[in-house]
């Protein structure tokens, strides 16, 4: 379990995962920092309580934060 900040990104052209998909911004997705790839992770807004499965399947992410979110 961790808690901290979590950011969306956007657009951009690919993302460098595992399977080497394109990267699409409409779909659910996340990069972590250790996790395996892929994996899965339940993430939760604290804030209001509403949580979704997604998948981790990138790494590409910069600063202090737990996930980016697609």
């Amino acid at each position: 379990r961790e808690r901290g900040i979590a950011s969306w990104y956007g657009k951009q052209s690919t993302a460098e995962d595992i399977e080497w998909r394109i990267f699409d911004m409409y779909s659910v997705s996340a990069a972590h920092k250790t996790m395996e790839l892929p994996s899965y992770a339940r993430v939760t807004n604290l804030e209001n309580g509403r949580s979704m499965i997604i998948r981790i399947n990138d790494r590409a992410f910069y600063g202090d934060r737990i996930l980016d979110l697609s």
